[in-house]
């Protein structure tokens, strides 16, 4: 019996021991950073102040029964409060590509890696180089943000010479060497000078949608029009327009070496510039094979709105796609003329005869009443019949009634005359 009882307090004597080993040793740690300790009831240490400013606290706590350490520091603004970082679970990286799950910052390695979460603008514009770089060191070690604050938890007390300071430096140094700035000021600087393309766009395309008004914008896009990446490019010569932009439009539609996706873009970009400037560069795609291309090329020159693209309209719309024929269909219908109204009856009685019908009647307006021009109209029609068909007298182009079908058929042919 009395062995029993002196081993029991030989445990607790070395229980007692090491419960004062580890508070001394938290004790020196809270010493050595200038911070105060406290310790509580049942092993609960912790250590609270602040460093250059920034608040800290380090305290224990239990979990699952174990003791785990838990390290804060709040970053006094370097962090937006509503941004959350963690690490991405074995699927995530995947997933979140076709979810939407959370926000992306164009660096594909670190969106891999890293869940982020909160106000688009501010995640994007907080999450630079040197950010992308701490944050990724942050989470390898089991890290977080969260409400403004870098976290770090360990199982244990944390009681090694050493460990609680250097675990507290290193994120002292992380949130310090976080560049400050507003979102605005951050966009701009990760647009026109972060090494990753794909980071540099994805701020730029937040720029033109959030703050396209801001001169900072308009220079931002000026320094990059002469970006490495294309898109960065196109996407700076619409923020721009004027000469400049202009002449990077021009330069990326006639570039051999961009990919298909951004020539497309490109071509949309000059149609939408309403600039006649750019005709000759769209006159040059038409032969090309790509339908995507083709699709917006003639939708590009409809918006143009210049006569003389009748012919290119007229080729593209020769083509297979049924796509690029109904681009073309709609084209014509902008800036067509009566050579135009034969190929468009061609289409009418397809699955395509609703854009055709669109178009004569735009011709028709366009036209007038100018009857050696070859005047067009288009009369109300029972629904079954729908037939398009030419009047015999003045040229004109009607969309008749059954009964006015049979009595008074369409030349043969369906040609229309002058």
């Amino acid at each position: 019996m009395g062995f029993f009882i002196a081993f029991a307090l030989l445990i607790l004597f070395v229980v007692i021991r090491q419960f004062m080993a580890t508070n001394d040793a938290w004790r020196g740690e809270a010493s050595q950073l200038g911070l105060r300790f406290s310790a509580g009831v049942i092993g609960k240490r912790r250590i609270k102040g602040e460093i250059q400013g920034y608040p800290v606290l380090v305290e224990t706590f239990t979990s699952d029964e174990e003791t785990h350490t838990r390290m804060m520091l709040d970053s006094r603004g370097r962090i937006p409060s509503g941004i959350q970082l963690r690490a991405e679970g074995s699927w995530a990286g995947v997933t979140k590509v076709f979810t939407g799950e959370d926000i992306l910052t164009g660096d594909e390695g670190f969106d891999a890696a890293v869940n982020v979460s909160g106000p688009e603008p501010s995640a994007v514009a907080f999450l630079g180089q040197e950010a992308r770089t701490s944050v990724l060191e942050l989470l390898a070690a089991g890290g977080s943000v969260r409400q403004g604050c870098v976290r770090l938890e360990f199982k244990g007390a944390m009681s090694g010479p050493g460990e609680i300071s250097q675990a507290v430096e290193s994120l002292l140094g992380l949130v310090s060497d976080l560049p400050p700035g507003t979102v605005l000021e951050r966009l701009l600087a990760n647009a026109t000078d972060d090494p990753n393309p794909g980071v540099r766009l994805r701020n730029l395309r937040l720029l033109a949608d959030k703050f396209r008004s801001e001169e900072e914008t308009k220079r931002a896009a000026e320094a990059v029009l002469a970006d490495p990446e294309p898109a960065i490019r196109l996407l700076a010569a619409t923020l721009v327009r004027g000469s400049q932009g202009l002449a990077a439009l021009k330069a990326l539609i006639g570039e051999p070496d961009i990919s298909d996706e951004v020539r497309r873009d490109a071509v949309r970009a000059a149609g939408a510039s309403r600039d006649p400037a750019l005709l000759e560069l769209l006159y040059a795609l038409v032969p090309k094979r790509d339908p995507a291309l083709a699709e917006a090329v003639a939708t590009a020159l409809g918006q143009l709105g210049k006569a003389e693209a009748e012919t290119s309209l007229l080729r593209l719309m020769s083509r297979e796609s049924t796509e690029v024929k109904r681009a073309a269909a709609a084209a014509l219908g902008l800036l067509g003329t009566v050579r135009a109204v034969e190929p468009l009856l061609q289409l009418a009685a397809g699955p395509l005869g609703e854009t055709a019908r669109d178009a004569v009647r735009r011709i028709q307006a366009r036209l007038g009443g100018d009857a050696q021009a070859g005047r067009l109209s288009v009369a109300a029609q029972d629904a079954a019949a729908g037939g398009l068909s030419i009047a015999a007298e003045g040229g004109e182009l009607s969309v008749a009634e059954d009964d006015k079908a049979a009595e008074d058929p369409p030349p043969p042919g369906g040609r229309v005359k002058g």
